[in-house]
């Protein structure tokens, strides 16, 4: 369906800042077209604020003093897709990794074209064939998040180191809320997760039920290596973690991240939950459902 253009309207410029900190000179009349061939100020011609290079897939809002009534539980994401198209590239990969229990979740998943060949995401037509339906595996992962809060254990560290050696593990006095943690979630992953649901006529709704938190921009907050490259596998050299993991396979990459993310921790002399929850943020389901009305 071509663009709805706005009757009578004035011109209409993208909300958002460039990376210089400058207004986007994108308008409702730009001709330029964004990656994947789109006219980039499609999204503001359908009523949209931002234009396509800053169109938000995943919209947020900061945490309520009293949101959280229990310390989350941190839980590391990595997904492997066909391409970087928000709007229309697939997951073929889906990895979790539980920071306290070390519990994992892992599974390819069967696009809706199956690849000839290895893509960018590494992994053969053979095995993603053996893979579930998105729908399939999206549900299969979150009843694997909702079971491993029930069963959560309580992280008290116990008056004292001989008590807490001579107690025995014991479940958390209150569920804890999922902090879902992944590197470059809020610019991809999360908002990944939202489209592929929107595409598959799944409902975003059981997204609300966690918090979030993109961990390249902790490390960016932090500022440890001033200039250095954000990417994990950067991370991962310049941390000096040593893990084995294959790259770009979700499940070490979700590994490899948590490494990177203890190492952050242990040198502000902080748990990595209390560091990472100091940046978590809500998914704004209502802001979303808005924001893509503009991109679909």
């Amino acid at each position: 369906m071509p663009p709805r253009r706005l009757i009578d309207s004035p011109l209409r410029r993208c909300a958002a800042l460039n990376k210089a900190g400058r207004p986007c000179g994108i308008t409702s009349e730009s001709k330029a077209l964004d990656a994947s061939g789109q006219l980039a100020a499609g999204p503001l011609l359908r009523g949209g604020l931002r234009c396509a290079f800053h169109a938000r897939w995943f919209c947020t809002s900061p945490l309520e003093a009293d949101h959280l009534q229990t310390p989350p539980l941190l839980v590391y994401l990595d997904l492997e897709t066909t391409g970087l198209n928000l709007a229309s590239d697939e997951i073929v990969e889906i990895g979790i990794w539980v920071d306290a229990s070390r519990a994992a979740f892992s599974t390819v998943v069967r696009p809706s074209t199956l690849p000839q060949d290895v893509g960018v995401h590494g992994i053969p037509p053979e095995e993603l064939a053996q893979g579930p339906s998105f729908r399939e595996a999206f549900q299969r992962a979150v009843a694997f998040l909702e079971k491993t809060a029930d069963a959560a254990l309580s992280d008290d560290d116990g008056s004292s180191l001989e008590e807490a050696a001579s107690e025995l593990p014991r479940l958390r006095s209150r569920v804890p809320q999922v902090l879902l943690a992944a590197h470059n979630g809020l610019r991809f992953d999360f908002g990944m997760l939202v489209s592929q649901c929107l595409r598959c006529n799944i409902s975003a709704g059981s997204l609300e039920k966690w918090i979030y938190v993109d961990t390249a921009d902790v490390l960016k907050a932090l500022d440890f290596n001033t200039g250095a490259c954000l990417k994990l596998q950067c991370q991962r050299v310049s941390s000096g973690v040593c893990v084995e993991a294959r790259a770009h396979r979700a499940l070490d990459d979700c590994i490899a991240l948590s490494a990177v993310m203890q190492r952050s921790a242990e040198r502000l002399g902080q748990r990595t939950c209390d560091l990472l929850v100091r940046f978590a943020l809500r998914f704004d389901l209502r802001a979303t459902t808005a924001e893509l009305a503009s991109l679909v």
